[in-house]
């Protein structure tokens, strides 16, 4: 198999990828939510510009990669990153507007945790400047580790805390 081959086959099934992310965006949403239950404390929306443009941009990669060689390895490795840039600010822009604690769980961030997943909730980091830890919901996860979750308001921060707290008592340690 030539160079140009190798290059086209990566770029090809990477790009297959990348629109496959892009077509199960509706169902992964739809999935999550039907496993949340209905809304206890909804938040702000966080403005999805640019994981609109993230994913916009990893697209454009993958196309130019068509038009141009930089070896077989660094061409993986741009294609992997431009489908984790797409995987990634896919699901958060699918996410965002609807943000909030529900009664199996929360949604906020790009990230989805269920109640029965969470271990405990963790103060927010001393490198975090104090108006900045104010607004910092940091939650230890069985499987994930440690999951932080930013609200753009400090008052969301403590609905969330508190209706999390009622929901499970056993997360406040």
């Amino acid at each position: 198999m030539n160079v140009f081959t190798s290059r086209t086959l990566i770029v090809f099934a990477c790009f297959i990828v990348y629109l496959a992310i892009l077509v199960t965006v509706p169902i992964r949403r739809c999935y999550i939510l039907s496993k949340l239950g209905k809304v206890r404390v909804g938040v702000s929306k966080k403005n999805t510009r640019m994981q609109v443009f993230c994913v916009v941009i990893a697209g454009i990669v993958l196309v130019l990669l068509f038009f141009r060689d930089f070896g077989f390895f660094v061409n993986l490795i741009i294609c992997l990153t431009a489908i984790l840039a797409a995987a990634m600010s896919s699901e958060d822009a699918s996410l965002s507007s609807f943000a909030g604690l529900y009664e199996k769980g929360i949604v906020g961030d790009g990230h989805f945790l269920l109640i029965p997943e969470m271990f405990s909730i963790l103060e927010p980091d001393c490198s975090v400047l104090q108006e900045d830890a104010s607004r910092i919901l940091r939650i230890q996860t069985v499987k994930k580790g440690i999951v932080t979750f930013v609200f753009i308001l400090p008052e969301e921060k403590e609905a969330v805390y508190e209706s999390l707290i009622e929901i499970c008592p056993i997360l406040k340690k």
